[in-house]
């Protein structure tokens, strides 16, 4: 809304015509639509549940916390494409878990703030966006674009969180899990990890746009965090 608002603003400034405006503005309300939908996933615990399982996959390695941090930052960015929100959801869970665990505080907001960076490369890149509406480019074509070098990009984090973690001796949750608990724990939280597929799936199919892929982010979250996890109330 207030994206819309300032547009009209200008557009009676300069003289430019109202639907001509609407028509630029509009889509930038996927920004909006994806930092709400963030906002509703972390508080309503699948932002929790990522971690957990990422923790299961990878905790158990030597520095597997930094790591769990990263990976979980690539998945969650995934689903909402901002890098401040991602920062704040992954933050809030796994920096308070790392000091408890003897990593460094510095250490802990390092990995937790380079892998929010992740946002502005893996779609729905809220950034993508903008620069989509401004240069008139594909937003899809640009999402497409994002996922390997934001692979790339998270990949080399982790190995850089390894070698830092191995090198001041951090260690990791040091319980290894078996195949069937991590089944378990995939069947679990199944709606959290599906969230990305029902986003980005549905624009790749060109069943909706970005914008209204921001709204399903929206209630898909407020389903999940109602209903499944039952974090969220009126």
């Amino acid at each position: 809304p207030f994206v819309v608002f300032g547009a009209m603003v200008m557009a009676f400034t300069i003289d430019v015509p109202a639907a001509l405006v609407f028509v630029v503005a509009i889509p930038l309300l996927a920004v909006v639509g994806f930092v709400f939908a963030g906002a509703l996933m972390e508080r309503g615990g699948m932002a929790a549940q990522i971690v957990e399982v990422a923790s299961m996959l990878v905790g158990h390695i030597r520095g597997g916390l930094g790591i769990v941090t990263i990976l979980g930052c690539m998945f969650f960015a995934s689903m909402i494409g901002s890098g401040p929100g991602t920062v704040a959801a992954m933050g809030s869970i796994m920096i308070p878990s790392m000091i408890k665990r003897g990593y460094s505080p510095e250490y802990a907001a390092g990995v937790s703030a380079t892998g929010g960076t992740l946002g502005i490369l893996i779609p729905p890149s809220n950034p993508m966006l903008v620069y989509g509406i401004i240069a008139n480019v594909s937003i899809s074509a640009l999402f497409t674009a994002g996922f390997v070098p934001g692979a790339l990009v998270g990949t080399c984090l982790m190995f850089t969180a390894y070698t830092i973690a191995r090198r001041h001796g951090y260690k990791g949750t040091m319980h290894s899990y078996t195949m069937a608990e991590f089944g378990r724990a995939l069947l679990k939280n199944i709606w959290s990890l599906m969230a990305p597929v029902v986003i980005l799936g549905g624009i790749y199919a060109g069943i909706c746009t970005p914008v209204e892929a921001s709204v399903v982010a929206v209630w898909y979250a407020l389903f999940v965090g109602f209903f499944i996890t039952k974090k969220l109330s009126l």
